[in-house]
């Protein structure tokens, strides 16, 4: 009985490190520079964030790789890093996070790397939305179960190291508790996750599962009543400013934000259930008509954004928010034409615009 639970970790981790051989080489790189980093202020801002956003991208190509069925994702990923390296290279020596290129860009960028690692094993599919629905909810699953597992590791450790401190009068130092957050959160969660995703032709499954029925349900009842409240709030802000005549509060693009984001969110969790159930009459209505109900509340949007533009001035952030807006004009039209038949198109398009953006920005500050 031991044998064969040794024999299968076993084989797991050897399957792993085949599968994601750069990505855990660059892990435990990322834990070696924050171990020196632990002792010495000496550690370059380029490096950690060529460390950070290095993980994200070379998961997505090992994705990539193994979707197109190819032995090796080697060269990709020799690629992708030497493309972060030069980019990280340049960044300004320290880190401000009122400075949009050392803060709110690299971010941006990281976003874009934790995106792209769910839509790009299907780039090139055609009919796959479902098999990406359980693909990403399959990621987001293994993702808060290697955080659970860290968060509980990391918190069992750190208590133990208290205990011996206080029952053996030991003077407390904050450096093992670093220590261990590096090995908790840098190397096990993230080697966690990796070790715990199935092959992609074992991860992509296109029928629906009691599970999904589940989301289903929880989308339907709660998700779903919280989004047409929030749209009920804002209908009755905007007939309020135009019987009044007043311009919208600038800050009036969250609120929208969060109502536009909460809709994909709906119709992503109600995905799998409606197109196996063509006759169910929410998804019909829900698919097509959000992005129909959402457009005069996206101008409300714009119009705040073009008052903080006429306010303030034109800002690096203010540019994403526009872009952001821009993308979601774009997303409803594509909900009310296609009635949210793919949802790959939704994902690859908003990476399409942060790069854009981000090049243009970048340009802009050169």
């Amino acid at each position: 009985m031991e044998h064969a639970i040794l024999s299968t970790v076993g084989r797991r981790i050897q399957e792993a490190f085949c599968r994601f051989c750069v990505p855990i080489i660059v892990l435990f790189g990322c834990a070696t520079t924050a171990w020196i980093g632990l002792y010495t202020d000496a550690i370059p801002v380029w490096l950690i964030y060529f460390c950070a956003l290095s993980v994200p991208f070379t998961i997505s190509a090992a994705m990539w790789a193994e979707s197109r069925q190819r032995r090796s994702h080697l060269f990709v990923s020799i690629i992708v890093l030497a493309a972060l390296l030069l980019y990280c290279y340049f960044l300004p020596a320290d880190i401000d996070a009122s400075d949009s290129v050392t803060f709110v860009q690299p971010i941006v960028l990281g976003g874009v790397g934790v995106l792209s690692i769910f839509f790009m094993p299907f780039i090139r599919e055609k009919d796959s939305d479902v098999a990406f629905r359980t693909y990403a909810q399959e990621l987001i699953f293994q993702a808060l179960r290697a955080a659970a597992f860290g968060i509980l590791l990391y918190a069992g450790l750190a208590f133990s190291i208290w205990i011996v401190n206080t029952l053996f009068n030991i003077e407390p130092h904050w450096e093992p508790y670093g220590q261990l957050a590096i090995l908790c959160f840098i190397l096990f969660t993230p080697l966690c996750f990796l070790f715990s995703l199935p092959p992609m032709d074992k991860l992509i499954v296109g029928e629906v599962s009691i599970i999904d029925k589940l989301i289903d349900t929880v989308s339907r009842y709660i998700l779903l009543p919280i989004v047409v409240l929030y749209t009920l709030i804002m209908y009755i802000y905007l007939i309020r400013i135009i019987t009044l005549w007043e311009l919208p509060n600038g800050l009036v693009a969250v609120p929208v934000s969060v109502l536009f984001i909460g809709t994909l969110i709906v119709i992503f969790l109600q995905y799998p259930v409606a197109t196996s159930n063509r006759d169910n009459k929410l998804s019909r209505l829900l698919f097509p008509f959000s992005g129909f109900v959402i457009v005069p509340l996206l101008v409300l949007m714009t119009i705040g954004i073009v008052q903080r533009f006429s306010d303030y001035g034109a800002t690096i952030n203010r540019c994403y928010v526009l872009a952001f807006n821009l993308w979601c004009y774009g997303v409803a039209l594509y909900l009310y034409l296609s009635k949210a038949r793919r949802l790959v198109p939704i994902v690859a398009s908003l990476v399409i615009v942060l790069l854009f953006t981000l090049l243009l920005t970048s340009l802009f500050l050169m």
